[in-house]
């Protein structure tokens, strides 16, 4: 808890300092200060801002439950915020900025894209979004402002590393050099009681996030004799906590072939390593060409989802018979193919 104290103190502190112009928006020193969060890489034209780096971080705070702690940064008494945690069994990969706006009525927005992997592979990603204004307190609120950038800046500079604390040290001395003070590093209560009064409260009016969706998701396939799922669907049939068995005893790539040549009955597994959008219509087809799942009257198949998890797995009943040509299984997503497997 100590840590994390003065991590989230050195980045409140490097941002006010960033607000007055006086740290460069492309370092990551405010965004590798709270631990362990992804660094996000700035995506966007030029450097960010230094409301826009707060709002960053804001939101890295935000969904480990660290809200705004004030005076500088706040919550509007009306603030809508929703961040739904990560799926569980999944971690954040990476966050990057992906937009900024002033879309009007004073008011500022940032959008920042986060990715989530679990163990089998399979990923999510979602926006988040900050909506804040700016404004210059009255002088009253300076004062209170000012005590807490000290208690901020001692906060940091006690444990910190020799380098952080000589990064921050030559921040204020930047500041003071453009304030006209003395330059000699040291946040005091004058450097305070200026910084202070030099810059913006930030108010978060909303901290938000929406799911995002590929339209072309990653899959992964598998044919397995049907007699496992028959004989122990709940080994072979209870979705994503299948995979290792079904990896374990489905016919291999290069035995498709032999597999179709002998006939029989099988399942068709498919797996999806990047999350559908709601309502996606999602359909198996065999066909002899790659390019075209045939027509449907003869080539779609009927669609079960496995149990056990919402994260969809199609199982597909399909009858191989050695027939001449080609054999190709499709996966079609809203009726376009999305991949296909060459069985034969």
């Amino acid at each position: 808890m100590r840590n994390q104290t003065r991590h989230i103190a050195v980045a409140l502190l490097c941002l006010a300092l960033a607000t007055a112009g006086c740290v460069s928006a492309n370092k990551n020193t405010a965004a590798t200060a709270v631990a362990p969060a992804p660094t996000y890489q700035p995506m966007l034209d030029g450097e960010l801002a230094g409301h826009q780096q707060i709002a960053a971080l804001t939101l890295d705070l935000a969904r480990r439950n660290i809200l705004p702690p004030g005076p500088d940064v706040t919550l509007a008494k009306d603030a809508f915020v929703r961040l739904p945690p990560a799926p569980q069994g999944f971690r954040e990969t990476g966050s990057a900025v992906s937009g900024a706006a002033q879309p009007g009525d004073g008011l500022y927005s940032l959008e920042m894209v986060r990715t989530f992997e679990d163990g089998y592979g399979r990923r999510s990603a979602v926006l988040d979004l900050a909506v804040y204004t700016l404004y210059k307190p009255d002088g009253r609120a300076d004062k209170a402002r000012a005590e807490a950038l000290r208690a901020d800046y001692v906060t940091a500079m006690r444990g910190s590393s020799g380098e952080t604390r000589a990064e921050i040290g030559q921040a204020v001395a930047d500041y003071q050099r453009k304030a006209g003070l003395l330059p000699d590093g040291v946040l005091g209560p004058q450097t305070a009681a200026s910084l202070a009064a030099s810059t913006n409260i930030q108010e978060f009016q909303a901290l938000t996030s929406t799911p995002l969706y590929t339209a072309s998701p990653e899959i992964e396939f598998h044919l397995l004799d049907e007699s496992y799922g028959r004989n122990a669907p709940a080994t072979y049939l209870n979705g994503y906590g299948s995979l290792l068995a079904v990896r374990q005893q489905a016919v291999q790539p290069e035995q498709y072939a032999a597999t179709v040549k002998k006939g029989g009955q099988y399942l068709a597994l498919v797996y999806f390593k990047d999350l559908p959008a709601p309502g996606t219509l999602i359909q198996m087809a065999f066909s002899s060409s790659a390019g075209s799942p045939g027509s449907r009257s003869d080539s779609q198949s009927p669609v079960m989802y496995a149990e056990g998890t919402d994260w969809p797995v199609i199982v597909t009943p399909v009858t191989l018979k050695n027939t001449s040509g080609s054999l190709y299984a499709h996966v079609l997503v809203n009726g376009r193919i999305n991949g296909s497997i060459k069985l034969k």
